[in-house]
């Protein structure tokens, strides 16, 4: 599995940027802490413009962001992940 963290910027350029990837075996805590941490000692953190992490229904990578980031993180579920399948 890919766990990817993407960078969306909301200054009206439309930019988007893979910020850090990586292969992992299970969507586990352990593996998106590591992607997380990686992410805080390169500097995506608030006072560099970090504001919000939008995220899947992923409860492991919830609780990263609250080990790395602590309370500091506005966190929102991605919409689409909250829309009943089609089926």
């Amino acid at each position: 599995m890919l766990l990817v963290a993407l960078g969306l910027w909301t200054d009206g350029s439309g930019k988007r940027e893979i910020l850090d990837w990586q292969v992992a075996d299970t969507e586990g805590k352990a593996a998106w802490e590591t992607l997380v941490n990686r992410l805080w000692e390169r500097g995506v953190r608030p006072e560099n413009g970090r504001h919000s992490v939008i995220r899947d229904g992923c409860g492991e990578l919830g609780e990263a962001v609250a080990w790395v980031y602590g309370s500091t993180v506005l966190e929102q579920r991605c919409i689409f992940h909250k829309l009943p399948s089609a089926g």
